[in-house]
C-alpha cells in the first residue's frame, strides 16, 4: 500500500467524507507518492476544487479527530476531470462485455493518467503499428474516454495504483494444444503387404509406446496388452484387416490393411 503509515490508517474515513462534499461529482480516490498525499478526482458540476476542499473540511471533521482532520486536510488535494463516474462505469460494462471473448485482455479499469481519469484496456500484444490500427479501431466509438496499453504483464497482487475499485487484472487462460492423433503404423510392426501371409496367421507386434493392441476382421476381433503381439487368422484369400492401438497416453488410432493369404 501507501509508504505514509498514518495515512493509510485514515484512507476509509477519507474517502467517506470526500462522497459526502462531492455527492455526484465524486469519480475516485488515490494515493500520490510523489507528493505524499492523498488525491481525490471530481468530475464538473457545481463545486470546483476550492468549494470541493472546503466542503470535505466539514465533513472530515465529524469523522476523526481533530488532529487527524487536520493531518489529512494538509495533504489532500482535489484533481478536476472530465468525465463523471456514470460515463466511466458505462464504457467500463460496455467494454467489460465486448473484451470477455478477447484472448488478449488481461484487464481494465479506471485510472488516473494525462490529468484526467479513463478507462484503460490491456492487452498483452506487441506494441506493433499493426497491432495499435486494431485496438485503436476497437476503442474508437468511445473517443477520449479510453486509452489502450499494448505489450502488459499482469500486475502481481497488491502492487499497482489504489483507486474505488481494485480489480484484479482477468489473466486469459493457456490456449489447450491439441492432441494429434497417432499414426498406427508409426506404432507396430506390420508384415509387408506386398508378400502373402504364410500359414494364414496375420502377426502385429506393438511398439513400446502401445498400452493395448487390437486386430478385428469383420466380427471377428482380437487383443493384447502392452508388450505382447496380437495374432489374427485370415479366414478368406483377401482379407481387410482393422488395426487399433491405444497408446499409453490415452491416444487412440486405428486403420484399415489389406492381407493376402498365402
Amino acid at each position: 500500500m501507501f509508504t505514509e503509515p498514518r495515512l493509510n490508517h485514515l484512507v476509509d474515513e477519507a474517502q467517506a467524507a470526500a462522497k459526502e462534499a462531492l455527492g455526484a461529482q465524486y469519480v475516485l480516490h488515490f494515493f500520490d507518492a510523489s507528493l505524499q498525499g492523498y488525491g481525490v478526482a471530481f468530475s464538473p458540476g457545481p463545486l470546483d476544487a476550492a468549494a470541493a476542499e472546503a466542503a470535505f473540511t466539514q465533513a472530515i471533521a465529524t469523522k476523526v479527530s481533530a488532529e487527524d482532520a487536520a493531518y489529512l486536510d494538509e495533504r489532500i488535494y482535489f484533481s478536476p476531470t472530465p468525465y463523471s463516474q456514470a460515463q466511466l462505469d458505462g464504457v467500463y460494462q460496455d467494454l467489460s462485455a465486448r473484451l470477455a471473448q478477447t484472448p488478449y485482455l488481461i484487464g481494465w479499469g479506471t485510472v488516473c493518467g494525462e490529468g484526467a481519469v479513463r478507462v484503460r484496456v490491456q492487452f498483452t500484444l506487441p506494441d506493433t503499428p499493426e497491432n495499435r490500427v486494431t485496438g485503436d479501431a476497437f476503442v474508437a466509438p468511445y473517443g477520449d474516454l479510453v486509452r489502450v496499453e499494448y505489450g502488459v504483464q499482469p500486475i502481481p497482487a497488491n502492487q499497482g495504483v489504489i483507486t474505488d475499485s481494485v480489480a484484479p487484472l482477468p489473466v486469459a487462460p493457456p490456449t489447450p494444444q491439441p492432441r494429434l492423433t497417432p499414426r498406427v503404423r508409426d506404432h507396430v510392426a506390420l508384415p509387408a503387404r506386398a508378400r502373402c501371409v504364410r500359414g494364414g496367421t496375420l502377426t502385429v507386434k506393438p511398439g513400446k509406446q502401445v498400452a493395448k493392441l487390437g486386430l478385428a476382421a469383420g466380427a471377428r476381433r482380437t487383443s493384447a496388452s502392452a508388450g505382447r503381439a496380437a495374432k489374427l487368422k485370415l479366414k478368406a484369400r483377401r482379407t481387410e484387416v482393422a488395426v487399433t492401438v491405444t497408446l499409453k497416453d490415452g491416444s487412440v488410432a486405428t486403420q484399415s490393411f489389406t492381407y493376402r493369404r498365402c
